[in-house]
């Protein structure tokens, strides 16, 4: 019973403690800085995001995903209007489309977290860029994973994070000079 010792107990208890409160990584790469400023872009046009992963992604969670992007995206501080991509319109005005795909999916197993195997995890990775309607030149994209290895997480926690980085990325947008 070596394993139980007392200073054993303690390291597992200080290592699970800071693994609890910062199990929770987010990680952003910028695959193309924000280019000017989204001021004039008064309508964001959102795609579904394209599941890459087929059998991987549960269609509800799917569902969930694009839901909270829209959501995220109807709270940025300029008050775009946010609609639904219309592949057959032309825009009247200057308009944003939001569009990308979810490169990562991995909902970690809850058993394998409990007993502390330290390789099981939640994982999602959406890749999405900003591109002017008009002209098709993408103004801004980017990459975002959210990981969670704590006992409590959840793939909706990890998909909560990456939508509100995406509006974090494109209020980034709204709130350069020209």
């Amino acid at each position: 019973m070596l394993f139980l010792s007392g200073c054993s107990v303690q390291s597992y208890l200080i290592g699970r403690a800071a693994r609890h409160l910062t199990g929770t990584a987010t990680r952003f790469h910028s695959i193309t800085p924000i280019e000017g400023s989204f001021a004039d872009y008064r309508i964001i046009e959102v795609k579904p995001l394209d599941n890459l992963l087929l059998d991987q992604l549960p269609p509800a969670m799917e569902q969930y995903l694009n839901t909270e992007v829209v959501k995220q995206l109807r709270e940025l501080k300029a008050k775009p209007s946010i609609t639904v991509f219309d592949d057959e319109g032309i825009a009247q005005q200057p308009t944003l489309i939001f569009e990308g795909f979810i490169d990562d999916y991995d909902p970690g197993y809850v058993g394998l977290r409990l007993v502390e195997l330290g390789f099981n995890h939640v994982a999602v990775t959406v890749r999405f860029q900003l591109r002017d309607k008009q002209s098709g030149r993408i103004l801004g994209a980017a990459s975002i994973t959210s990981e969670d290895d704590r006992v409590t997480a959840s793939t909706k926690t990890s998909i909560k994070r990456i939508a509100g980085r995406i509006r974090t990325f494109v209020n980034s947008g709204y709130g350069r000079t020209k």
